[in-house]
């Protein structure tokens, strides 16, 4: 049994991360799903957060680690300074890592835009989160290029991560297998929202099914900077995001949840 810290949108861009607590004691791991600082640079963040946890980092890029800067020089750096970091952390995107028997799969996922529209051509979504979402403002796209991302660039991207995941979904694996991604893999997660809003496509994808398939037995997100705890099949779906400033007083970075009791139960109050 393995017992992990998990955070989400810690948003070090609008302000220091409070590590004034002593970390807790027991844990194997901390895992950040995503949205840690920007310009490529969050690694040397997670160093900070290592120091003070004292074990391994395992973190992937959230859509704001990009602001600034293009997509493909922010993975290289933050996958080099990871790898070349005093401390150990672990920058998956995609990537694959274990801890004890925990075999850990990491994207940040992005989305195919097909939340509500499964099929036929979504190009209204498209175009709406493109409208809406800074991302397309804030984010460069291709080496040496000053072209804003396009939501082609980044369902492409999901493409890319999804086949990921699944491949490694499928290789047999001796003990628990947890998924972490930025985006959220399941409308579940934006419910609270109203069905309307076109642009809840750029924070979710319907991966239902696929979860079903597979089976893992954890599925960590952040992005949407709401709390999440919920069931498909066997897989308990989780996220623990701190957001901006004031976003979501239920953010608890002292929870702590295990990984291999059959009831999957969470450690301390989740919401």
């Amino acid at each position: 049994m393995s017992k992990f810290l998990i955070w989400s949108d810690i948003h070090e861009e609008f302000e220091d991360f409070d590590l004034s607590a002593p970390s807790p004691e027991g844990v194997d791991a901390l895992l950040v799903a995503g949205d840690i600082w920007t310009k490529g640079r969050s690694v040397k963040k997670l160093e900070r957060i290592a120091a003070w946890a004292g074990v391994p980092v395992i973190a992937t890029a959230g859509n704001h680690d990009y602001y600034g800067d293009n997509i493909m020089k922010s993975d290289q750096r933050m996958a080099r300074q990871a790898e070349e970091s005093a401390y150990d952390i672990r920058f998956l995107n995609p990537g694959t890592t274990q801890v004890n028997d925990v075999r850990i799969i990491g994207a940040t996922l992005w989305t195919d835009y097909r939340l509500r529209c499964p099929t036929g051509d979504n190009w209204i979504v498209r175009n709406a989160c493109q409208t809406v979402m800074n991302d397309h403002k804030r984010i460069r796209w291709g080496f040496g290029s000053f072209r804003p991302v396009s939501a082609d660039d980044l369902a492409g991207i999901h493409l890319q991560h999804k086949t990921y995941i699944a491949g490694k979904l499928a290789e047999p694996h001796d003990g628990p297998t947890l998924v972490m991604t930025h985006h959220a893999p399941s409308g579940q997660s934006v419910k609270y929202r109203s069905t309307e809003e076109l642009h809840d496509h750029a924070y979710a994808s319907n991966l239902d099914d696929m979860i079903l398939d597979t089976q893992p037995d954890y599925w960590i997100h952040g992005h949407t900077h709401n709390p999440e705890s919920y069931q498909i099949g066997v897989t308990k779906v989780l996220a623990n995001p701190k957001g901006y400033p004031g976003d979501n007083p239920d953010f608890n970075k002292m929870k702590i949840f295990d990984i291999g009791r059959p009831e999957h139960d969470v450690e301390g109050p989740c919401p």
